[in-house]
């Protein structure tokens, strides 16, 4: 009886320990009383309920972090937008909450770097001469 996952080791151990109560309520295994085991179960069921516990209180708290997380993402966004409302886009006020003023955004234009060289055409291609000179 081969078991390799922690709860197919559990659910053998519980077996056992049912089997042995049948047995011999007394008996011991190397030493080890049967209230020893069961002392055990208890702690590994109770170690089990208090990491469930755990993992959905984790869950609360990301869940509670993720919406703070939104929030501060759409805060600056909102300040931007009631600043700009109430003294407009060129104003200290906006620039101050991490806008850009609007006399200061630089329109796309031609770009002032080194032009490109053009290629030259491709050459027109030309029957070649017979040996009289006629084309």
């Amino acid at each position: 009886m081969k078991t390799t996952t922690i709860a197919g080791q559990v659910d053998t151990t519980r077996k056992i320990m049912e089997a042995l109560r049948q047995i011999n309520p007394e008996l011991d295994i190397r030493g080890i009383t049967q209230e020893v085991v069961n002392a055990k179960m208890e702690r590994y069921y109770t170690i089990v309920n208090l990491l469930d516990g755990i993992d959905a209180q984790g869950t609360t708290l990301m869940n509670e972090r993720n919406l703070i997380i939104s929030f501060f993402r759409q805060l600056p966004v909102s300040t931007r937008e009631v600043i700009a409302g109430k003294y407009g886009k060129d104003s200290n006020e906006y620039e101050l909450v991490g806008g850009t003023r609007k006399s200061e955004i630089q329109r796309g234009g031609r770009s002032k770097g080194p032009k490109a060289a053009k290629t030259p055409k491709a050459a027109k291609m030309t029957k070649p001469a017979d040996e009289n000179g006629a084309s």
